[in-house]
C-alpha cells in the first residue's frame, strides 16, 4: 500500500460476482497517522548520528466500495451504489535514519520506517430492487502495512 496521507490503492473485490462479471471496485484511502516512538542513537562520526526507532502507531482509513453502470442494469439492480467504511487502527512501527551536520549551523535529516496495523475485516451489502438478485454479500479483509521514507533540511537558528 503506498505510505503517506491520503493514499490510494484501488484494486478488484474478489468476492463480488454477479453474473460471471466482477463489477465491484474498492479503493483504500489513509487519513491520518500518527506515532510514540523512542530513538536511540550512536554518532558515526563527529558530524553524523545514525538511530533506530520504534514504538507504537495509528493509522485511520477509509474503505469505499464502488458498484459502476451494471448495479444500475434492470437484471441486477443493485444499491447502494457507494458503500463507504472507516477504521482507526492501532499498530507498530520499527526503523531507522542519521542526521549530519551539513555545514555550519545546517543539517541533513533521513528516516525510514515500517509499521504493520494489522488486519480489518468489512462486510458490504448490496439489496436487489427491480431486478433478478434479491441481494449480495460481500466479505473482505484489509490488511495495512505502510513505508515511510521522509527526508529533510534542518537550519539552528542559535548554538
Amino acid at each position: 500500500m503506498p505510505a503517506g496521507p491520503n493514499a490510494t490503492r484501488r484494486f478488484p473485490a474478489s468476492g463480488f460476482n454477479t453474473s460471471g462479471i466482477a463489477i465491484d471496485g474498492l479503493s483504500v484511502k489513509t487519513t491520518w497517522d500518527a506515532s510514540a516512538r523512542g530513538r536511540i542513537g550512536y554518532l558515526l562520526s563527529p558530524t553524523v548520528l545514525g538511530y533506530v526507532t520504534g514504538g507504537a502507531a495509528w493509522l485511520h482509513y477509509d474503505v469505499t466500495s464502488a458498484c459502476p453502470g451494471l448495479c444500475a442494469l434492470p437484471i441486477f439492480a443493485l444499491g447502494p451504489f457507494i458503500i463507504s467504511n472507516s477504521a482507526t487502527r492501532t499498530g507498530w512501527t520499527v526503523g531507522g535514519g542519521f542526521e549530519a551536520l551539513l555545514w555550519s549551523r545546517w543539517f541533513a535529516r533521513g528516516e525510514y520506517r515500517y509499521a504493520d496495523f494489522g488486519t480489518e475485516s468489512f462486510t458490504t451489502v448490496r439489496t436487489g430492487t427491480l431486478g433478478l438478485i434479491t441481494s449480495v454479500v460481500d466479505n473482505f479483509d484489509v490488511k495495512v502495512r505502510t513505508h515511510t521514507f521522509k527526508f529533510g533540511l534542518a537550519y539552528k537558528f542559535t548554538d
